[in-house]
């Protein structure tokens, strides 16, 4: 009887979870079969001036293939961009394009796409961003078999000028595998509190009407916190995926890589401030915990990330008022929550992703120094808070010190060939390389110590060359015996002019701080041997421009998976020449000798002979026995396009240039090249460039045919697609042979050490955390009183 009653509710329980399964089924296919009157999904897109992402963002949802979708544009800069440019674009039947009537913002735009979304199920996306393989179309699937208001996918943020990424770090840990499942109440406000972007999230649309969800169009930056918390406030359950669904693209120009000016940080603080009143109103005994746990997170991420905050440092960018009143702003928000030294303790543990049990530093901080930190803000002890901050944001390569330059050994002249990629920089190494016999003779050393690529002997393309690189590598982590080996070099051949010819110590892709620090690191370790002088060369803009990137392309690095146009946009600060020159003469305090390269080789003579010209060696490049013809020319278009391929294909950056290297060694280079940027680009290469260079003494001493270039990079090319050749596929094809013999075993390898590297890693800070709670129990008032009987025990026992 027992039995048969166990047995009937077992399968009632059954029953029931089929039918609810049956139930969720039906919904997805009536919601996937509904006609175009009522599309399943809305996609909001705001757009500004996304011109060359917009197309992929729009790809990226056709080939979700998901039925019933509708996808909306909103167009944030009407003045700028009217219907036909659109049409132009040629947009699939399911994109609707909506013009506001001017430039509102953000917030404004996705309110008007709001109004005009009639999809069931609402999602937003911005207009330089894209999903990831059928990411969306899971989500959908999720959000509807699960039936929850709101639906979460992770998100994968990429570096700057690469199409990999990583999930952001925030989401690894509080939105991954474990974390999947459908919360209701205030487990789902927890579950899904870190989130702050709405483009996270799809969300049912009767949960934005009911509600009448909207962005706060007087927040133009930082919006999308305060939409995120207003719906948490209104869903009644919430679903995460635990998986990535789309991809955060980082690139300039954008929020996230401009240095935060007045305006940004006003804003930052007032998303802070508005934030906080909306947990403090919330009609829910644990809303201080909510309210806690923001000032746990967006509020410290505003005074410890990025440039130097209003209560770090000083900020350049602001006046002593505009300081003044963010600090002001900014601690009255801490003020008015006042949390105890037992909330902060509490809030602030093994769980949060700045903690740590050892040293504050790299971002990570103990509790007793969080405590502290908050300490000072409640009693507005700027200077403390100010130590415990730069303390906080000490990285391990601020902790190396600079070295200190030692006493010049000698009267040596050190030439310092900050060699600008594409500018005869190998040709020039590997022919002073040939000769560093001859010029030893002369009393010029060309040291071998420090020659090469840093970390390989072998280069993708033949005759690949970075010059001194290991040198560089050496001297920026604070390691001087490459240095010391010069001078020993100098000593035992008598030599007293030294030439070094660095490839990548301008540093291009570089921001402004991080060559400074290179570049003033690297002459200060030169300085220790005698005098430097710089030296450098430049070309034509455009045509150097189109080369590096050619060169980026074909030697398979990160940054050669990305189009032309997203290069230009993303690295425009390249062809800041006069800043360059800025950064050297100061480091150097010097003038910089300069000459283009059309003028070093314009009576047809080799590059070297210019080079030793400029560097006062005229004299010695009589004897040099060169070799005539390009050393290392550009890739030709057909295999340009095939280097393409290869990057995009090949995820591992070992083993597309496996691939690649025995490609250009199987392949013979056809030797057509035509421009790889359209003319409107080229021309803005040039202006770039030449406005950089402004300055009347740099202009003085340089020769910038502005008009001329100008002219001649407007001039329209025949469009020239580059066919590839069957024999060069099929060369490719056997490169690629090679590399699966001998390096799919490494691959396979490699990743099972990066997995047992994560594992290792979750299994640390799963220690960190039990060790943190056993002294939190240790130190707790309950284990005080008791240790008398627990050592009475102990010795009964």
């Amino acid at each position: 009887m027992q039995f048969a009653v166990a047995f009937i509710f077992a399968g009632g329980s059954l029953f029931r979870t089929c039918l609810s399964n049956a139930a969720h089924a039906k919904e997805l296919s009536m919601l996937m079969h509904r006609d175009a009157a009522q599309p399943v999904l809305s996609v909001i897109i705001p757009f500004y001036d996304e011109v060359v992402f917009l197309p992929t963002t729009i790809k990226s949802i056709v080939a979700q293939d998901i039925k019933g979708i509708e996808v909306i544009v909103v167009n944030d800069n009407p003045d700028h961009f009217d219907q036909a440019f659109f049409d132009g674009l040629n947009l699939p039947g399911f994109v609707r394009v909506i013009h506001a009537a001017c430039n509102s913002g953000l917030p404004s735009a996705r309110n008007l796409g709001l109004d005009a979304a009639r999809g069931r199920y609402i999602a937003f996306l911005d207009a330089d961003d894209f999903y990831t393989h059928l990411g969306l179309r899971q989500m959908l699937d999720h959000a509807i078999a699960s039936g929850a208001d709101m639906t979460h996918g992770q998100t994968i943020q990429t570096s700057l000028n690469r199409l990999s990424g990583h999930v952001l770090e925030q989401e690894r840990k509080t939105f991954g595998p474990d974390n999947a499942g459908t919360f209701h109440g205030n487990a789902a406000i927890k579950a899904s509190f870190d989130a702050p972007f709405c483009w996270s999230f799809i969300y049912r649309a009767d949960l934005i009407s009911r509600h009448n969800l909207r962005f706060d169009p007087t927040q133009r930056k930082f919006e999308d916190r305060l939409f995120v918390i207003d719906a948490l406030l209104a869903a009644k359950s919430i679903a995460i995926m635990g998986k990535p669904t789309h991809v955060w693209r980082r690139r300039a120009n954008s929020i996230t890589t401009t240095r935060p000016d007045f305006d940004a940080r006003n804003m930052r603080i007032a998303s802070f401030e508005k934030s906080v009143r909306k947990w403090s109103t919330f009609a829910n005994p644990i809303s201080r915990d909510f309210m806690l746990m923001e000032m746990m997170g967006q509020g410290f991420e505003i005074i410890s990330r990025g440039s130097p905050s209003v209560l770090r440092g000083v900020t350049d960018d602001l006046s002593s008022d505009q300081r003044r009143e963010l600090q002001d702003r900014y601690l009255a928000v801490i003020r008015d929550i006042a949390p105890t030294e037992r909330e902060i303790r509490r809030h602030f543990g093994p769980d949060h992703r700045r903690f740590t049990s050892v040293k504050t530093g790299g971002m990570l901080v103990t509790r007793d120094d969080m405590v502290a930190l908050y300490a000072a803000m409640l009693d507005r002890n700027l200077t403390l808070v100010e130590n415990i901050l730069s303390r906080i944001v000490q990285s391990k390569a601020d902790a190396v010190a600079a070295q200190s330059p030692k006493p010049k050994r000698g009267n040596r002249r050190v030439i310092v060939h900050f060699g600008l990629h594409k500018t005869a920089s190998t040709a020039i190494q590997y022919q002073l390389d040939q000769n560093k016999d001859y010029l030893a003779t002369q009393g010029v050393l060309f040291p071998k110590a420090g020659l090469g690529a840093r970390g390989s002997d072998t280069a993708t393309r033949l005759h690949g060359m970075p010059g001194h690189d290991r040198l560089l590598s050496a001297i920026t982590t604070g390691d001087l015996a490459y240095v010391d080996q010069i001078a020993a070099e100098a000593d035992a051949t008598g030599c007293n002019t030294i030439v070094l010819s660095v490839e990548n110590l301008s540093a291009p892709n570089a921001d402004q701080s991080r060559r400074e620090a290179v570049i003033q690191q690297f002459v200060a370790a030169m300085g220790s041997l005698g005098d430097v002088t710089p030296v450098l060369f430049y070309r034509r803009p455009d045509r150097w421009f189109e080369s590096y990137y050619r060169e980026l392309v074909s030697t398979g690095l990160n940054t050669g998976n990305i189009t032309p146009s997203e290069y230009l946009l993303n690295n425009e600060r390249q062809l800041d020449f006069g800043n360059l020159v800025a950064v050297i003469e100061k480091a150097c305090d010097k003038h910089l000798r300069l000459t283009s390269l059309e003028q070093a080789t314009s009576n047809g003579e080799n590059p070297v002979v210019g080079f030793m010209d400029i560097c006062g060696l005229g004299h010695v490049a009589d004897g040099l026995s060169l070799t005539d013809g390009p050393i290392y020319p550009s890739v030709d278009d057909q295999h340009l396009r095939l280097a393409e391929l290869v990057n995009v294909l090949v995820p591992n950056i070992r083993d597309r240039q496996t691939i690649l290297h025995d490609f250009y060694r199987l392949a013979p280079d056809l030797g057509t090249a035509a421009p790889i940027f359209s003319a409107a680009e080229r021309v803005r290469i040039v202006t770039s460039f030449c406005d950089s260079a402004r300055d009347p003494d740099l202009a003085a001493r340089l020769d910038l045919p502005r008009d001329r270039w100008i002219e001649e990079a407007a001039k329209s090319c025949a469009d020239t697609a580059a066919s590839i050749p069957p024999d060069l596929l099929d060369q490719l094809i056997v490169a690629a042979y090679f590399s699966g013999i001998e390096g799919g075993e490494p691959q396979r390898l490699r990743q099972e050490i990066a997995r047992l590297r994560r594992t290792l890693k979750e299994k640390d800070r799963s220690i960190s955390r039990l060790r943190a709670r056993y002294s939190a129990v240790m130190r707790s008032k309950s284990m005080r009183l008791t240790q008398p009987v627990r050592w009475a025990a102990q010795l009964f026992r």
